[in-house]
């Protein structure tokens, strides 16, 4: 592999310079770990692990834990491989390995930044760019103890497969308004695009779909700049050889063994044996060929259009137009319930890529600076640009811009003390102490941040023994039915199939599933979860067949009529305090109107200070006026009391003291099976007769199995067809 700037400096140098670019590695790769582990003494509290295995931190981490056990949408997933084999590897569980691995791996983000700011600048822009890079708040944010999931791939791959090329390609690519240098002596080789071809291979679709996009896009990128900005004679070999990537990258088998022919050839020097006008030609065509294996990308205006339509203007509510019955069922949208999909300001998104806003600004403006002396840098400008899409898609994507901002700021004050300090025999200590100083300021803020963060583990450990207990009480063949973002969870500890999930949750999973949480029929809530496992857990594929009303007309009734369910195989229902809290949402998708598309939101208010009236009923929070309350609700470790008001309105006190808190909640959201489920008496004639409990975590936590109706009653029976 050929070097970067370095490699100008006279050879006595090289070594040294080597030797300060692995130390500056390591400590890029340190400034990453401090801050994801600073929270590591607080995880120490029993209450944040489950038989010694600590909580996950997000819900997304429990996919690939399942996907480990070969359950769910992980099951053979890279991800889910990589937790099995650090588990092995290091002989702990794969719930210790989990825990472990976003903080040993995301600051390789670090790593792969300062090897793009040592290709651009040298070893000195190096060390500010690594130690900022991954420490950009919002990649911080969801890389920490716990936090396992692809958005270290997404993150590190494209940046480490890009590097791979841009460092082969970028002494063979003529810089805009500079006299031409020397140019490299031979020829590109072929052995680099060769390696950054079996990194986009092995490092690509099977961690994330956009990792294979991105790795397309840099190497169309790649071919343009080697068409538009090669050095005099060089144009052919860099299309050679990009060919050479594009086939081992995105070929299979076959590409692969046609990629090791023509490097073959290419080492052998065929090419030259080709008159000197042709080759580039040859080698264009050979490109084109390779180009041909690559996913097809969507054209820049086709994806703006479609983040314009989906994200940027995002509608909860789909309604039937004014007056106009609809034709089939509606569905709501479930975007804007998502906190990561949830629209931000630009200013909120600036500050999840720096440690203020401002100094975002400045990092990309620098970036567009080395974007524009240094095309290779173009490789990574999609990077920059997915902040500009925080807007549309949500805070999340706004992390892919850390890795552009800290070359941004890096890189450009590495060239101007460079100059200023040339031919200083103190240059290289005054360099690196400016980048020192660079990320030392910039990371206090990031430091302090970090220091004040609590575990937030992704469920409670009561509910996880709750799912650890199904998981040995279920018959086979049984699924369990709880809120989406808990889905993961269930397929881990449980071991079962869920309605719903992470990646299961649009709006026609949704209705069905809250509609089971929100209604107050115990009847209905039971007959929807066995018709949809009668469905293959597909009910809206039935529903699609009819009409809207007719669709109405039979979810309605299955809270009266009785249905004939009883081939439907066993289903759970998980009821938790921590769901409770999402009743704004449940109880909006379960009180959809698929013909109107319409919704109601429950109200679900957590309470602060407060003083109580018991004997009237009146509630003051404080600073605020009195409610007459229509009930309160004190709930304990070993049952409840419950005080009524005679009063037709009004919302109802849950305090709820293992939990520590206490709410407000409507009727509606109280009297749905969600609320009812987690505080009624077992034996409650009403529940008992559709649904038994089988495990006891009053009032936290409480696992219900959905009766079957063994003899047929005197009433006539009705069909489960809808």
């Amino acid at each position: 592999m050929n070097a970067g700037p370095a490699a100008g400096a006279p050879a006595r140098h090289v070594p040294r310079d080597r030797l300060v670019l692995l130390a500056v590695l390591a400590a890029a790769w340190l400034a990453g770990l401090y801050p994801r582990v600073v929270e590591l003494p607080l995880w120490a509290n029993p209450l944040l692990a489950v038989d010694g295995e600590p909580l996950m931190a997000t819900h997304d981490a429990y996919a690939w834990l399942a996907g480990a056990r070969g359950v769910g949408i992980g099951a053979g997933s890279a991800m889910s491989g990589c937790i099995a084999w650090a588990a092995g590897l290091f002989g702990v569980s794969p719930g210790q390995a989990a825990f472990w691995i976003p903080a040993l791996a995301a600051p390789l983000v670090g790593v792969a930044a300062a090897l793009w700011a040592w290709t651009l600048a040298g070893p000195a822009a190096a060390l500010g760019a690594g130690m900022l890079a991954a420490s950009a708040p919002g990649f911080l944010q969801r890389t920490r103890l716990g936090f396992c999931d692809t958005d270290i791939a997404t993150l590190l791959f494209p940046l480490a497969q890009c590097w791979l090329l841009a460092h082969w390609l970028d002494p063979w690519l003529r810089r805009p308004g500079r006299r031409e240098s020397a140019a490299p002596e031979g020829q590109p080789g072929v052995l680099p695009p060769l390696l950054a071809g079996l990194a986009m291979a092995l490092g690509g679709g099977q961690w994330h779909p956009r990792i294979a996009d991105y790795a397309a896009g840099a190497l169309w990128l790649a071919a343009g700049l080697a068409l538009a900005a090669a050095r005099p004679g060089a144009r052919a070999r860099l299309l050679a050889g990009l060919a050479v990537c594009g086939l081992t990258a995105f070929g299979g088998l076959p590409g692969l063994a046609a990629a090791l022919a023509l490097a073959g050839l290419l080492l052998a020097g065929t090419d030259r044996t080709l008159p000197a006008p042709w080759r580039p030609w040859a080698a264009a065509a050979l490109l084109a060929a390779a180009l041909a294996w690559t996913p097809q990308l969507p054209t820049l205006a086709q994806r703006a259009n479609t983040l314009a339509t989906a994200y940027s203007r995002p509608q909860v509510e789909q309604r039937a137009p004014q007056g106009t019955p609809a034709a089939t069922a509606l569905y709501p949208g479930v975007t804007q319930s998502v906190i990561e999909a949830r629209s931000a300001p630009l200013a909120e998104a600036m500050a999840r890529i720096a440690p203020r806003a401002w100094i975002a600004w400045v990092g990309l403006a620098g970036f567009a600076v080395v974007a524009a002396l240094r095309p290779v840098a173009l490789l990574l400008a999609p990077l920059a640009l997915a902040v500009f899409f925080g807007p549309a898609l949500g805070t999340r994507v706004t992390m892919f811009g850390g890795p552009a901002v800290a070359l941004g700021l890096a890189v450009p004050l590495a060239w101007g003390l460079g100059r200023l300090t040339r031919g200083r025999p103190w240059r290289s200590a005054a360099l690196l102490g400016a980048q020192a100083l660079l990320a030392g300021v910039l990371l206090v803020p990031v430091h302090q941040a970090a220091s004040a963060l609590r575990p937030s583990p992704a469920l409670t450990a009561q509910q996880a023994r709750a799912l650890k207990a199904l998981g040995t009480l279920a018959e086979p063949g049984a699924s369990l039915w709880t809120w989406w973002d808990w889905g993961y969870a269930a397929q881990y500890y449980a071991g079962l199939p869920t309605f719903a999930d992470g990646a299961r949750h649009g709006g026609q999973t949704l209705y069905p599933l809250a509609l089971v949480m929100t209604t107050p029929l115990p009847r209905q809530a039971r007959q929807m979860m066995q018709y949809a496992a009668l469905r293959d857990m597909r009910p809206w594929e039935t529903f699609d067949r009819r009409s809207a009303a007719e669709v109405r007309e039979f979810i309605a009734s299955l809270g009266a009529a009785r249905y004939d369910l009883r081939a439907a195989p066993p289903q759970y229902l998980l009821t938790t305090w921590e769901a409770v809290r999402l009743a704004h949402w449940i109880t909006y998708y379960g009180t959809w109107d698929v013909t109107t598309g319409k919704g109601v939101h429950g109200s679900h208010i957590r309470l602060g200070r407060y003083a109580l009236d018991g004997e009237a009923g009146v509630l003051t929070p404080e600073g605020e006026a009195p409610l007459a309350l229509r009930s309160a609700e004190e709930l304990g470790a070993t049952g409840r009391s419950l005080r009524t008001y005679e009063r037709g309105h009004g919302p109802h006190l849950l305090v709820n003291r293992p939990a520590g808190q206490a709410v407000l909640l409507d009727d509606l959201t109280y009297n749905g099976m969600l609320v009812r489920l987690l505080l009624c008496a077992p034996d409650d004639p009403e529940i008992a007769e559709h649904f038994s409990l089988v495990y006891e975590g009053f009032p936290l936590v409480r696992v219900w199995r959905a009766k079957r109706e063994e003899a047929p009653r005197p009433e006539p029976e009705g069909t489960p067809e809808g």
